[in-house]
């Protein structure tokens, strides 16, 4: 399935780029349904989308690699089911742990799986992987000129 990109919440991204540490602090990621009001770019918080996650799991491998001039987010597939029925539209990154995420945790950002309504599985895997190239998104290095 083609997906979206990545679009960051200003609150979660950068309180992780300043803050926090991609590869050894908790971020939960999250299936969610069609139904929730637009993604906001600005202030999100887990409050906003409790009611419309159907799975929540830990990112897998996370990983932070300079492919110049860059710094690439990496991830391996998440699998939110192997062999259930799930549907959803949305992956969101939240900062905090998938088993017990609070109201105020603050989402880092979100990749729209399908541009409108829902994906579903049924009876079957429902996984994501990042472009499928692995990175969820990339910043700029900022090198001093020789």
């Amino acid at each position: 399935m083609s997906h979206g990109p990545f679009q960051s919440c200003d609150n979660g991204y950068m309180e992780l780029i300043g803050k926090k540490n991609w590869e050894t602090d908790n971020i939960a990621v999250l299936l969610v349904h069609h139904g929730i009001t637009t993604p906001v770019r600005t202030a999100m918080t887990y409050a906003d989308i409790s009611s419309a996650t159907e799975r929540a799991v830990a990112i897998v491998n996370p990983s932070l690699v300079i492919v110049a001039p860059k710094f690439q987010f990496r991830h391996d597939r998440v699998v939110f089911t192997l062999n259930e029925s799930l549907t959803g539209r949305y992956v969101f990154y939240v900062l905090g742990n998938h088993t017990s995420l609070l109201s105020t945790d603050m989402v880092i950002g979100h990749v729209d799986l399908t541009g409108s309504g829902n994906a579903s599985s049924v009876n079957a895997e429902f996984s994501f992987i990042p472009y499928g190239t692995g990175f969820l998104f990339e910043i700029n290095r900022t090198v001093a000129s020789s």
